[in-house]
């Protein structure tokens, strides 16, 4: 088989299984690792795949992203219940941060009866939904309006997120690996995730169980920059122990 005939294949059994390690690519084509891994770092040059530790990603699957209302209607219980284990760690008087996202979205929703609180935000939904609480201060980071989820992203933002100090961070993501840590499918977004998670204390993870194990486009932090993951039972239990050796707060419910 010719490289470019072999190339072709991979690309087609990654349309078909969207992941595939390179063992398996090397076993199904009868080459070598070492081939299969020259061929994986052509095609992900030429923007045709997305290589991971071990293998490659169909790259359609690492750019898709649901509109904001097809999220807000995906897995709503198990969100629900991360956002309420979310709220029970704030305490009066911290200075939080929320980023865009369906489920730090439902934990705005359960400030309800919060007081004395300082809420940094760069999502518009969030900033809405606070808007008519009197006793909590809401900071908005500015920056260019993304449209898909309707966060504020981008050099203002990021800028404005130097000059803060955050006790805790509540952050959704796209993807969570352990080898590749946070993804999100939009690089500026990422951009703005990473100030985020430089100026907090405290980084806690809010994500429902969908998102543990699957890769986005983009890299926003690796694993030990997170402080506590808030997820549900289901996610691997080997998973969970390799986490929690790195010194990661799992908290599943």
């Amino acid at each position: 088989m010719f490289t470019q005939e072999r190339q072709e294949k991979i690309k087609e059994i990654l349309h078909n299984k969207k992941s595939v390690s390179v063992p398996e690519l090397s076993g199904q084509l009868d080459v070598s690792e070492s081939t299969i891994r020259r061929d994986l770092h052509i095609l992900e040059q030429n923007r045709l795949i997305y290589r991971t530790h071990g293998g490659a990603i169909n790259i359609d699957s690492v750019r898709f992203e649901p509109s904001l209302s097809e999220k807000e209607i995906q897995f709503r219980d198990e969100k629900l219940r991360v956002a309420k284990q979310a709220v029970q760690m704030i305490q009066e008087g911290d200075t939080i941060a929320l980023d865009g996202g369906t489920t730090t979205l439902e934990i705005a929703r359960n400030l309800l009866n919060m007081a004395n609180l300082t809420v940094v935000t760069n999502s518009v939904k969030i900033i809405a939904e606070l808007a008519n609480l009197p006793d909590v201060n809401v900071v908005v980071t500015g920056g260019n309006l993304r449209r898909m989820n309707m966060t504020l992203v981008g050099p203002i933002s990021n800028q404005t997120l130097e000059n803060l100090h955050i006790d805790k961070l509540f952050t959704g993501t796209i993807g969570l690996t352990y080898e590749e840590g946070l993804t999100t499918t939009d690089v500026i977004e990422a951009e703005t995730k990473r100030a985020m998670i430089k100026k907090a204390k405290e980084v806690i993870v809010v994500a429902d169980y969908s998102k543990i194990g699957k890769l986005a486009f983009a890299n926003v932090a690796p694993i030990d920059s997170i402080d506590k993951l808030i997820t549900n039972t289901g996610v691997s239990k080997r998973l969970v122990k390799k986490l929690q050796k790195k010194g990661i707060g799992v908290i599943t419910v």
